[in-house]
């Protein structure tokens, strides 16, 4: 991984939602980048040292209200593991997400 590769305001936002809403529990070696992703808003990616990106698509990227929200979406995934998906453990991680506020001025 090379934190050189994420975009700089995705980053700082990433560093600022993991502090805000995940206590800083979250790796701070993520990058965060804009690229093509085919058929969503966004998907996070392991290396075989379970390195993670998170990519926003950048057709979305007229919207900083849907990159904000695409973000939260794939620092869930991220916290309660790729296994969850979008089922009942990844579904509480956003409504946990929503109570704190997260979601607040972004729909």
């Amino acid at each position: 991984m090379s934190l050189a590769l994420s975009d700089r305001q995705l980053r700082r936002w990433y560093l600022d939602f993991n502090r805000r809403f995940h206590g800083g529990d979250l790796p701070d070696d993520v990058d965060v980048i804009y690229a093509p992703a085919t058929g969503c808003l966004g998907r996070i990616d392991f290396d075989y040292a379970d390195a993670a990106t998170i990519t926003i698509n950048p057709a979305c990227a007229f919207d900083m209200c849907m990159v904000k929200l695409t973000l939260h979406h794939e620092m869930a995934h991220l916290k309660v593991g790729t296994k969850h998906k979008h089922g009942k453990v990844f579904q509480a991680e956003m409504l946990r997400l929503a109570t704190l506020g997260a979601f607040r001025g972004l729909w």
